[in-house]
């Protein structure tokens, strides 16, 4: 045995049934002789190595289904490799690969190939005959075309060919039944084929960083699709045909060439996310009224332009979650986004706001308020740079300080006689100008119109605990005594017993606050941690930190009893969770118990959250690949070990996800 097998652990494991060798983070640099000597190994990973050669002797191992060498320093592939007929997966992404081996269409099990992040400037034509391929990842290499042949690949789902060199796209692509997906992005294609519009099972197009001037219209007819990525290119304008799209969720038109903001998107009714913002000359100035039609919206990003409203028609976006407007010209805050009721994020920075209005506490659900880079007078400066909970606190101290003005000058108005309105609206410093134009306009609420616009002209010099004396300093003693009336009972009992802050009676809410409750949260496990043992002390860290957040977690050495089924309680942890938090590591995506998690909240529609606890490939190869391949996941692997990972920005963006499907789920049951 040589040196370096000895220092070595070289007994395969059991996985899924299969023979498995792991030698990932080995540092190694070239593959040990005695590996071709397992002749059984049916799955060998190679990852994150610094590996220059794999050498032909591979061609030994004709039992491998699965073949891990992403990324090392790999610059060719063994001809060898072509004698494993038994190969299903492929992972050679992040390498420096210059070509595949010619005859790769040897491989006719080969179901899915990643090749990203290499130097490939051409795909050999053998790739078009290895009819089982599902999956073909070659972004980010110097492609500047590709093989013809591609309408054999029949079985083909999902075609990544983003961040190379194309100029189109082969005819060939648009006999593929199967293909649900295709990423272009970053290349230089101006068209895409005739006959797009016969790929009736493609549900996400991405076409972003090109060179279209205008969307093929055979685009139009793709009646499935679901999600549309076209900006940046230099577009003009949206064909009126994109109505056809009927069941488009999710559309990207940042950073196009349009002369206004496209009438045609307020007709796609099923629209969900909108992402809008422009450059240059081309930002938009306003947004239609018809934007309101949108009813189904939960994500709207217009940053990047020049806006400085928004119609007041927003106000039926009553699923409207995300709000981002950063970088406009707003010098006011919207007032109608304090009418969406499920608002989460709201991200107004860098525009010229100087007041953010009480009305905001209104948003109950509000997580996320940015303000940053306004010229804020309203909330003080010290309060704005603590941050959301401090400013959303602020607001509702103050809302509640308002409505307690409010209260008062309704009482005030009902003391003041019809004859005497006009006079004490002089003392309060209104012209008469004014006055009358109030007596026209609010005939049967004068005096407290008087008040409300008195209020409006002073400002901050109008406050509930100083308004008493306020009036007494104007000569307004009657209107200055009427604010204390007749006392109830309870602050009298309360002086009788000597307390020496009597307080009246809170005033009854008309809409009763919504409260969590944090023992019925807990009992309903609205979050279900799934992760692999080798981690447990920090995800039993993160299980108290979210329970201490009022977020009932499920996690199995939690419930788990004696005699407990580990399936029967997984299978109900899953199902009655509202959430799934996959906390992501190598060992993990190989785990059969971790896969067969992910595969159950995939088949029942739960919303999986991945966290990254550990540098893992994005997205994992193997079966959790298809479910994460279009997921975000929040990269904790940064963190510093030494440190408690669950505190800070990128925590709070978890507790941000969870609070957005938790109320999801709660709203969906309720509808």
């Amino acid at each position: 045995m040589s040196k370096m097998a000895a220092s070595l652990n070289l007994r395969p494991k059991n996985f899924n049934g299969r023979l498995y060798l792991d030698l990932t983070k080995k540092r190694l640099k070239s593959i040990p002789k005695e590996v071709f000597d397992i002749t059984d190994l049916e799955y060998l990973d190679l990852s994150k190595n610094k590996v220059t050669t794999i050498q032909e002797s591979i061609g030994r191992l004709q039992n491998l289904y699965r073949l891990d060498a992403d990324d090392n320093k790999l610059t060719t592939l063994p001809q060898a490799i072509v004698c494993l007929k038994e190969l299903e997966e492929l992972y050679t992404q992040t390498n420096n690969l210059t070509e595949l081996p010619g005859d790769i269409g040897e491989l006719k099990k080969l179901a899915w190939l990643h090749v990203n992040d290499n130097q490939l400037a051409v795909l050999p034509r053998s790739i078009c005959t290895v009819f089982n391929l599902k999956m073909l990842v070659a972004s980010n290499n110097k492609l500047s075309e590709l093989p013809s042949g591609f309408e054999q690949l029949q079985n083909l789902t999902k075609l990544y060919v983003g961040g190379n060199q194309l100029t189109e796209l082969p005819s060939g692509v648009c006999s593929l039944p199967k293909l649900e997906t295709i990423v272009a992005s970053n290349n230089k294609l101006s068209t895409l084929p005739d006959g797009i519009e016969r790929l009736e099972n493609l549900t996400e197009l991405y076409i972003d960083g090109n060179q279209f001037t205008e969307i093929p219209l055979g685009v139009c007819s793709l009646s499935n699709l679901e999600v549309l990525v076209v900006g940046p290119n230099p577009i003009r304008f949206l064909p009126d045909e994109i109505e056809n799209l009927i069941r488009l969720k999710s559309l990207t038109i940042i950073s196009c060439q349009f002369d206004e903001f496209p009438s045609q998107i307020v007709k796609l009714k099923s629209l969900e996310q909108l992402f809008a913002g422009q450059e240059g000359d081309y930002r938009f100035k306003a947004v239609p009224d018809e934007i309101g039609d949108l009813e189904q919206l939960r994500y709207l990003a217009l940053s990047n332009n020049r806006l400085n409203a928004l119609p007041q028609t927003m106000d039926k976006l009553k699923r409207l979650r995300d709000v981002y407007l950063y970088e406009n010209n707003f010098e006011t805050f919207p007032e109608v986004l304090c009418s969406l009721p499920k608002l989460l994020v709201v991200d107004i920075r860098n525009n010229r706001v100087s007041k953010i209005p009480s009305s905001v506490s209104r948003l109950s659900r509000l997580k996320r308020l940015v303000v940053a880079g306004n010229p804020l007078k309203y909330p003080p400066e010290d309060v704005c740079k603590k941050g959301s909970d401090d400013i959303l606190a602020f607001l509702k101290k103050e809302a509640d300080k308002e409505e307690d003005l409010k209260r008062a000058f309704c009482r005030l108005a009902l003391t003041v006689d019809r004859l005497q309105i006009k006079p004490t609206a002089r003392l309060l410093g209104l012209s008469d100008d004014v006055i009358e134009k109030i007596q026209e306009e609010h005939p049967d609420d004068q005096m407290y119109q008087m008040l409300m616009t008195w209020k409006e002209k002073e400002g901050s010099e109008v406050m509930m605990d100083s308004l008493g004396g306020t009036l007494e300093s104007l000569g307004l003693y009657e209107l200055a005594s009427s604010l204390n009336p007749e006392r109830p009972e309870a602050v009298l009992a309360d002086e009788k017993d000597g307390s020496s802050d009597p307080k009246p009676p809170a005033p009854t809410a008309r809409v009763q606050p919504i409260v969590r409750s944090e023992e019925t949260t807990v009992k309903e496990n609205a979050v279900f941690l799934s992760y692999q043992w080798d981690h447990q002390d920090k995800v039993l860290q993160l299980h108290d930190r979210l329970q201490e957040r009022g977020y009932g977690c499920w996690m199995d050495i939690k419930q788990m009893g004696g005699g407990d089924s580990l399936y029967q309680m997984m299978d109900k942890g899953i199902r009655e969770a509202k959430v799934v938090v996959s906390c992501v590591t190598p060992p993990y995506v190989e785990s059969p118990n971790c896969q067969d998690e992910v595969a159950l909240a995939r088949t029942l529609k739960m919303p999986i959250i991945p966290v990254m606890l550990e540098k893992t490939t994005w997205p994992p190869p193997g079966p959790m690949s298809i479910p994460f391949a279009q997921l975000l996941y929040i990269n904790m692997a940064k963190s510093d070990q030494d440190e408690d990972p669950w505190k800070g920005p990128l925590f709070e963006e978890l507790i941000r996800m969870i609070e957005y499907f938790v109320l999801d789920s709660k709203d969906e049951s309720a509808e």
